[in-house]
């Protein structure tokens, strides 16, 4: 089906068709915050990207998370210092001097969602600044972020552009898309 819907997104892409599939090839690292069951960690390991680690606060997500990945998963609450701290340590562990390439995270929609009350004030819009805090300071060579398409337009864009400044204010370089899945 094509897409008619014209957009001045601009999308960067990486090739990963020589490691498609194979880990033992692969020397991209990830983490995935927010990660739920997985969905998008396992999307960078389809595309050969070795998973360092994820990080959810939802008990029956972080089980799914472990049954079908081979690395590990933290549960905690990102809102919390303490667990932001835990989970650097680990994921530094974890790449054991290695770099991270990729840190990759679908902050809650609830909030931003069309199908919801689109509420500003949801405490959970708030959310991808914790992600922002653990970026500083793993620094990874990209971010991912992951969202719905409500965010876009709430507040006619002043949400989107106020998240897109807060991570170049961080020293990224941000390209938006919005991503039509059944394409």
């Amino acid at each position: 089906m094509k897409n008619n819907t014209k957009t001045k997104d601009i999308v960067n892409w990486i090739e990963v068709s020589d490691i498609w599939g194979d880990l033992d090839k692969s020397e991209i690292t990830f983490i995935d915050l927010f990660s739920g069951a997985g969905g998008m960690s396992k999307g960078f390991e389809m595309a050969g990207f070795e998973g360092i680690y994820g990080l959810d606060h939802f008990d029956s997500a972080v089980a799914t998370y472990q049954r079908n990945f081979k690395h590990p998963i933290f549960n905690g609450d990102i809102t919390l210092k303490k667990v932001k701290r835990e989970f650097i340590e680990l994921v530094n562990d974890q790449l054991s001097g290695r770099k991270l390439n990729v840190m990759a995270g679908g902050f809650p929609c609830q909030g931003f969602s069309l199908s919801g009350h689109r509420v500003v004030a949801d405490p959970r819009n708030s959310l991808y600044l914790d992600m922002l805090e653990i970026v500083n300071i793993l620094k990874p060579d990209f971010v991912v972020l992951e969202n719905v398409v409500g965010l876009r337009s709430m507040m006619k864009g002043g949400i989107e552009r106020k998240i897109i400044d807060d991570y170049v204010s961080s020293g990224y370089e941000i390209n938006v898309t919005t991503l039509h899945a059944a394409d």
